[in-house]
């Protein structure tokens, strides 16, 4: 096990009753406990013979990454080395990311999450990245700021928190020129309101853990609102992706015709081998070289990908489909609303009933009476919740997802 230097005290113990040999990645200050090597005493011991060991970039597994958890429990993806390439071709394919050698890209989460599909672009067109591994959004824009950053991802929850932030005190955030967000859905008012403040800067990136490339983006140039269709545009996920292959399936894998909602289904480079150890969620997931997402949506006219809902998350009341994401949208359209989560909860005579959890505007007051009949108005009586409650914070995964 490699590890860093500063975790060598939490976790020796634990690994080496495991049998773990553990490799710390800089010299040590004093002798080396038991079971203990330091990186650069290997690498300086070893020969400079060829070790004669061919990896295959498309059959051989060099990663393995669990997927986020936030839908049921962590999967252990399997990632070949040509995955992992696809991911930083995807950076290149999509120009209006702008990654060139003067790319400077703040990480907020570790490597090992989403934000990777940053890094790799990064990297190889001879950029600098730059790591926080913590979502503290005040340390983010004093580094931004004095680190000139140019790129960086942030999830829509974090764009709220930030855009208030800039608000109440703004930075010089000039050197910015490509913010990447998705992982979430975004509120397209929210998204109007975010380029006000920051500029035509933002760039959404619809991707996964099992197809770690941008398999859809929606550009600088498509984050308008000088129409009633660009509008709508700025809810979609983009364009495809040139090389990749987006598909809309029923239940039982039929292809829908466009305009339709039904499960997006993926084929691309970037598509994972599977599952480590589980080839019943393998069998379970991946169907004819392509990834069953569990995400819901559609393709309109002009190949412009729309996220609907999580499958799982679809609420069901009185026989009606309900999307927790369009009545988010909803309550993020009033003034008084910083982010909410909505859930169905059981009703004996719906089955279901909307409930939404909410969390104000530093200041603002508003009634549950109100909110609803703000939902009400916007997309009709089902779709409203039925129960509203008001809380200081939302459950959030370390990179801002709820």
């Amino acid at each position: 096990v490699f590890i860093e230097n500063r975790l060598l005290d939490s976790y020796h113990a634990m690994l080496r009753e495991h049998g773990c040999t553990v490799v710390v990645m800089d010299p040590l200050d004093g002798p080396a406990p038991e079971g203990v090597l330091q990186f650069w005493d290997l690498v300086n011991a070893a020969s400079d013979e060829d070790n004669d060991v061919a990896l295959d970039q498309h059959k051989h597994t060099v990663l393995l990454r669990f997927t986020g958890g936030t839908t049921g429990r962590g999967k252990c993806a399997m990632y070949s080395a040509d995955n992992l390439m696809a991911t930083r071709d995807s950076g290149y394919i999509n120009p209006g990311m702008e990654f060139d050698a003067n790319t400077r890209f703040l990480h907020v989460a570790p490597l090992s999450h989403g934000t990777a599909m940053g890094f790799y672009p990064s990297f190889f067109v001879g950029g600098t990245n730059i790591t926080m591994n913590a979502l503290d959004l005040e340390a983010w824009s004093r580094v931004a700021e004095a680190e000139r950053v140019t790129h960086s991802f942030l999830v829509p929850t974090a764009l709220y928190r930030l855009l208030e932030l800039q608000k109440a005190s703004p930075r010089n955030f000039s050197s910015l020129r490509t913010l990447i967000y998705g992982a979430a859905p975004m509120s397209p008012t929210r998204l109007d309101d975010l380029v006000k403040t920051f500029g035509p800067i933002f760039v959404q990136g619809y991707a996964s853990t099992e197809t770690a490339m941008f398999v859809a983006v929606l550009d600088k140039a498509d984050h308008r609102t000088d129409s009633e269709r660009a509008i709508k545009r700025l809810s979609s996920a983009g364009r495809v992706t040139p090389g990749v292959e987006v598909f809309i399936t029923d239940a039982e894998g039929s292809v829908l015709p466009t305009g339709q909602t039904g499960e997006i289904r993926i084929r691309c480079r970037a598509l994972i081998q599977g599952y480590y150890g589980n080839p019943e969620g393998t069998a379970k997931e991946f169907e004819d070289d392509a990834w069953k997402s569990g995400d819901l949506g559609y393709l309109d006219e002009d190949g412009f990908l729309y996220i609907v809902d999580r499958l799982k998350d679809m609420i069901i009341s009185g026989g009606f489909n309900v999307y927790a994401v369009e009545v988010e949208a909803a309550l993020a359209e009033h003034p008084a609303v910083l982010m909410s989560a909505v859930v169905g909860v059981p009703h004996p005579d719906w089955g279901e009933a909307v409930h939404a959890e909410v969390m104000l505007r530093p200041g603002v007051s508003v009634t549950e009476k109100e909110l609803m009949g703000h939902v009400k108005s916007q997309l009709g009586g089902y779709k409203a919740p039925k129960t509203l409650t008001f809380v200081e914070n939302l459950p959030m995964s370390v990179v801002g997802k709820v």
